[in-house]
């Protein structure tokens, strides 16, 4: 994932530029142990890759999607509010409008369900996170007594 930003419309019409972070998932846990075997150490980069992928998703459905959103609805609120003060008959217009209405509201809500599911999901990579880093106290506690061996 690159670091990059894009523009997201505000309540007032106005774009706003959204910083997206630049994530390197096999560096936001400050140690990968080299002394690891090389599943082990692949093991732990998918538990990271995958942790700091669901924490990214959950970042951007929440703050940007749902912002977005919001200024959607905002906007069609102001179309609506329009359209009933022109003498015209646009009923057929204004049932649209109810019907993107619903729409975006069903959108919001998956969207908050992929949330919550996201948020499921870390708390299922936090215990195979520390199981990792269990496995590798062990591996060093068996290095420490393997070159204690060597040496007596």
């Amino acid at each position: 994932m690159h670091a990059g930003s894009t523009s997201t419309p505000t309540a007032t019409g106005i774009p706003v530029p959204v910083q997206i972070p630049d994530i390197n998932p096999l560096l936001v846990h400050p140690k990968i142990d080299s002394h690891l075997p090389l599943n082990g150490s692949r093991l732990f980069q998918r538990v990271q890759t995958v942790y700091v992928g669901t924490r990214f998703l959950s970042f951007v459905s929440r703050n940007i999607v749902l912002e977005a959103l919001e200024s959607t609805r905002h906007e069609l609120d102001k179309v609506e509010k329009s359209l009933l003060k022109s003498e015209i008959d646009l009923n057929e217009i204004l049932r649209s409008l109810e019907i993107i209405r619903t729409n975006l509201v069903q959108v919001e809500n998956h969207f908050i369900v992929l949330a919550d599911k996201v948020d499921l999901l870390e708390k299922r990579v936090e215990p195979l996170e520390r199981e990792v880093e269990h496995l590798n106290q062990k591996l060093e506690s068996i290095d420490k007594g393997h070159k204690n061996h060597t040496l007596s």
